[in-house]
């Protein structure tokens, strides 16, 4: 069912082989952070898009990049950032001609261990704001939470990460989720809060997923799992792509289970491929927002392979502003949700970036009944668990996530729904 993102050819028919050369732009939603074995310090690094840096991939026979980027880059072109694990460095070119950048391009293209070259992009949130007023809650209800929580609500010792804007990590709904403070990829400082009540996208995104349940505060989470924040993006929504791959690298190593991208591009990345592959290959589920534009393509991460990809719901439709396409896994409730927001403070919004969450809170709630499952058998079991809705598969892939079935149906090898393991 799912799209896989394009390897040969992407959507706009520039070629993708060894050596492949982008110096087209791409607007990413939501993103930022930077990382690598020992990842640099971002104090010179902003959200915003880096219009003359490109990421550079090298071959996994590389085993120092950093001197490898500074060996393949002309003296003129200054190395900004390596990351070891997922095998890229940012360089930055000087101010110059379109003739001079593109033939400094293409020489570091040349190079034999380089893979590609890309710009380093900016990705936007994927939210629709809406401030319309309701006196409760509807995607717990709608997906079934109050018959799984009768199973579990959530282990601590399954995490859910969030990277994404800053999460206010010590809100009355999220304190006690969160072991730890997190990391920090934008600006200066290791502090992953909110720089202001503003930046609100990753607070919401994350009380959706793990905010506290029947604490007699605020909203209910679908899970009580534990919490892992990384601020990839800025206050305006945007990261840029080498951040956001950091960020994604660093959830995977801090052991995450789950790990919640409410961010998209229309076009594929390379490097934001390995970066999914490799959290998959750390044991990490993504799940992935499929963008707000109302378009029959779903962005990336969300088409990759390795991704769940979640379209939004209104009711039991799909919301008008949903992405839909080949590459839907499954559909959530992603309108009008209530949730945290800073600072100690709820709010309504709506968007696809509501929708993932709810998906990733669900996963959270079937490893916890389910412990054994792998990535991959987690997903199979999200998929075939879900309720069918009626609707084409290109617009609700399998069908609505249904936490009670998710928790209470045994997993099957095979994916198929296996024997209800309650009463």
């Amino acid at each position: 069912m799912k799209r896989i993102g394009p390897r040969d050819d992407d959507e706009s028919g520039i070629a993708c082989d060894r050596r492949t050369f982008l110096v087209g732009g791409g607007a990413l939603a939501l993103g930022g952070l930077l990382g690598s074995n020992a990842l640099g310090t971002p104090s010179d690094r902003g959200p915003w898009p880096e219009t003359e840096e490109f990421v550079v991939g090298f071959s996994s026979t590389v085993s120092d990049v950093a001197a490898a980027a500074h060996a393949a880059v002309p003296d003129a072109v200054d190395v900004r950032h390596s990351n070891e694990t997922i095998g890229y460095a940012t360089v930055s070119l000087p101010s110059v001609s379109e003739r001079v950048r593109d033939g400094a391009l293409e020489a570091i293209a040349a190079a034999d261990v380089v893979e590609y070259v890309e710009p380093n992009a900016s990705l936007h949130a994927s939210v629709v704001p809406n401030d319309s007023e309701y006196d409760r809650q509807s995607a717990p209800q709608q997906v079934g939470c109050e018959t799984a929580w009768e199973t579990t609500v959530g282990s601590e010792d399954v995490s859910v990460a969030v990277v994404d804007q800053g999460v206010q990590y010590d809100h009355p709904d999220l304190e006690g989720a969160t072991g730890e403070a997190g990391a920090n990829f934008v600006g200066s400082g290791d502090d992953p809060s909110p720089a202001d009540a503003d930046e609100r996208h990753g607070t919401h995104v994350a009380g959706i997923a793990a905010g506290a349940t029947d604490n007699g505060v605020g909203t209910a989470g679908i899970s009580d799992c534990s919490l892992l924040t990384a601020r990839a993006l800025g206050g305006n929504g945007q990261g840029s792509l080498s951040n956001i791959v950091d960020g994604i690298q660093w959830a995977a190593d801090a052991g995450a289970d789950v790990i919640n991208v409410s961010f998209g591009a229309p076009q594929h990345y390379e490097t934001l491929s390995s970066a999914c592959e490799y959290a998959l290959e750390q044991g990490a589920l993504l799940v992935g927002a499929a963008g707000n534009k109302g378009s029959e393509t779903v962005d990336f991460p969300a088409a990759y392979e390795d991704v769940v990809a979640v379209a939004a719901l209104d009711g039991d439709g799909i919301a008008s502003y949903s992405n839909v396409g080949q590459a839907i896994d499954v559909a959530a409730p992603g309108t009008d949700l209530l949730s945290t927001v800073p600072w100690d403070d709820y709010a309504r919004i709506s968007g696809t970036s509501m929708a993932a969450p709810v998906v990733a809170g669900v996963a959270g709630l079937a490893l916890s009944a389910h412990p054994d499952l792998s990535p991959l058998e987690l997903r199979e079991h999200l998929l075939a668990t879900a309720t069918d809705l009626g609707l084409d598969e290109t617009r609700q892939g399998a069908g609505r996530v249904d936490a009670a079935a998710a928790v209470e149906t045994a997993p099957s090898p095979d994916g198929a729904n296996g024997d209800a393991t309650g009463e």
